[in-house]
């Protein structure tokens, strides 16, 4: 099935170095570190679409220090947590997470974790995917986990309190998040899992934390962005991706726009160029840089090669660069990109096997985060520097995915 970059092009080898130095799927049933219980309580209504209210008790672990200045968040799939950061704290040289933590929200009755989260422009809520992803099947032992439970819901969670404001279900199991400036809006790529191809973008209102629609995109989309009221996803199944206008999805959506055997992580550069990137995992790995000014009829203005097998990406130290994290071997290499020239600009590699969903950079302290399970660090990258460090996280496999306010 395409969508799992690896199933083509992991080596027999590879596969098997990673089962033996991968940790196991042993102790999932526990939240690391916060010794809690959760309790529900919450009573599914059957025949709607969605569940709303139900303001589920998460057992959050908090202390008395007040909320730092600014979050960063990470998803601790089968930890079945999400951990609530201090950025300054790792920006100024936390070595632990303990020694960052502020918080972690406690997800355990939630199968088979949270696999990615976004937290809304003003760090009051977290929209959190719980599902599979690709990880349910031959992708799994790559992150620690040979069997994947069955699962999958759209959580809208309170920071502040820890409680789960609303339980979504959208028509497949949802994977990546993107949230609209004004925090009003979300949108899920439904990738689906468990033997089951998800088609379909859902649109979330967080005003009144139900479901507005479920669109059909095309087979296996994995993440999304928007910039504006312009959104592009990929469908890694059929190799494309597609832009739409979130004002009107179906009337605006483009037709497929092939790019690879494998398109992953999106994202728009911010220099008014209309303009955008794709990462693409399978065939000629690399990234695929887009015009995106006529938004029914995208098109490919070049591709560009990149070591490694690519999957995330964010934007760089200027709105024409992106830096992606690539698999190379057993490190994790995150590459500078300069969109205008498709130079590399510089790269910072990491020692560890694991698989990155996505990564954060901070332009004005010149710091990447990426998430990486199965080595189950959270590894800090200094471009400025060029040095980085690897923070332990829990031993269940996370944390899969990264984000910051």
């Amino acid at each position: 099935m395409r969508g799992a970059p690896f199933l083509i092009l992991v080596s027999t080898s590879l596969v098997g170095a990673v089962l033996v130095g991968c940790p196991s799927a042993g102790g999932d049933d526990e939240v690391g570190e916060s010794g809690t219980e959760t309790e529900t309580g919450t009573e599914a209504e059957t025949g709607t679409e969605t569940e709303t209210g139900t303001e589920t008790e998460t057992g959050t672990e908090t202390g008395a220090d007040p909320r730092p200045a600014r979050l960063l968040m990470t998803a601790d799939w089968r930890a079945k947590s999400l951990s609530l950061l201090d950025y300054g704290g790792l920006r100024d040289g936390a070595q632990t997470r303990d020694e960052a933590l502020w918080k972690t929200i406690d997800l355990g009755a939630y199968e088979p974790g949270p696999l990615e989260a976004e937290l809304t422009p003003d760090g009051s809520l977290a929209v959190v995917a719980v599902g599979p992803g690709f990880f349910a099947g031959a992708v799994g032992p790559l992150v620690g986990v040979a069997d994947v439970p069955e699962g999958g819901v759209l959580l809208i969670v309170d920071v502040e309190s820890g409680s789960v404001l609303a339980e979504l279900e959208t028509a497949d199991y949802p994977m990546g998040i993107a949230i609209t400036p004004d925090g009003s809006a979300a949108w899920t790529a439904n990738f689906g899992g468990n033997g089951e191809t998800g088609t379909t973008v859902s649109h979330i209102d967080l005003v009144t934390m139900t479901i507005v629609e479920e669109i059909e995109v095309g087979p296996g989309p994995e993440q999304i962005a928007i910039a504006g009221d312009l959104a592009l996803v990929n469908t890694a199944s059929d190799g494309a991706i597609h832009l739409f206008d979130i004002g009107d999805p179906i009337a605006s959506m483009s037709a497929p726009l092939m790019v690879s055997m494998d398109p992953s992580g999106v994202v728009f550069l911010g220099d008014g160029s209309m303009r955008a990137v794709v990462a693409n995992s399978a065939g000629a790995s690399g990234y695929s840089l887009l015009d995106v000014a006529d938004p029914l009829a995208p098109s490919v203005i070049e591709d560009v090669g990149v070591a490694g097998i690519p999957y995330a990406l964010t934007r760089g130290s200027t709105d024409t660069q992106v830096v992606i994290s690539t698999l190379t071997g057993t490190e994790i290499s995150l590459q500078r990109f300069e969109t205008t020239t498709g130079a590399l600009v510089d790269q910072i590699d990491i020692p560890g096997l694991g698989f990155p969903l996505g990564v954060v950079f901070v332009p004005e302290d010149e710091l990447a985060f990426v998430a990486i399970p199965g080595a189950n660090v959270l590894a800090v990258a200094d471009f400025g520097s060029g040095e980085h460090r690897e923070i332990a996280w829990l031993a269940e496999s996370s944390p899969t995915y990264v984000t910051i306010e």
